[in-house]
């Protein structure tokens, strides 16, 4: 397999597929698996090497991704995102490095907005029974459970990998 290929696997298929499944996993447990993240960290190093990135690049990647980390410990200190939105987010930029880390980090609280927005409408109205019977989106709705932050991310990267790639 040649390293366009082997690029092109991890860049449309791979990082979008584990992002996808983080924020199933977010909607559905609130939990985002380290396992998810762990895979997204051991991988970066195959990405890296098909990039062909510099050692400065390299460094540069991992500096942004110690960046939004610390911001990530800080955020979940205050309550409020979860720890596994912030090392997600953490492997995010890693994966994506100065260059583009920015754009996921405010497309994925752009995205975040929306699900805000969409909370507050569906606590306004009167919800049919068979909405009720949701545990999964009930536990946001009646506030029991913070936002789902890794679907964001998910809508990030989808985005991202769209608009960048």
């Amino acid at each position: 397999m040649s390293v366009e290929i082997i690029n092109l696997v991890l860049i449309y298929m791979f990082l979008p597929g584990m992002f996808i499944l983080a924020g199933v996993y977010d909607v559905l447990t609130t939990r985002i698996p380290d396992w998810i993240t762990l895979s997204l960290l051991a991988v970066f190093f195959l990405f890296a090497w098909a990039q062909d990135l510099t050692v400065m690049t390299f460094a540069l990647h991992w500096g942004v991704a110690v960046i939004v980390f610390v911001l990530g410990f800080l955020a979940f200190s205050m309550g409020w995102m979860g720890g596994g939105d912030g090392k997600l987010a953490t492997v995010g930029a890693l994966w994506f490095g100065p260059q583009f880390a920015p754009s996921f980090m405010i497309l994925s609280f752009i995205f975040g907005g929306f699900m805000v927005l969409a909370v507050i409408i569906l606590r306004s109205i009167t919800l049919p029974g068979i909405v009720e019977r949701q545990t999964w989106l009930m536990q946001w709705v009646r506030g029991k459970e913070g936002l789902p932050f890794g679907l964001a991310m998910a809508g990030a990267v989808l985005t991202l990998i769209q608009i960048e790639f």
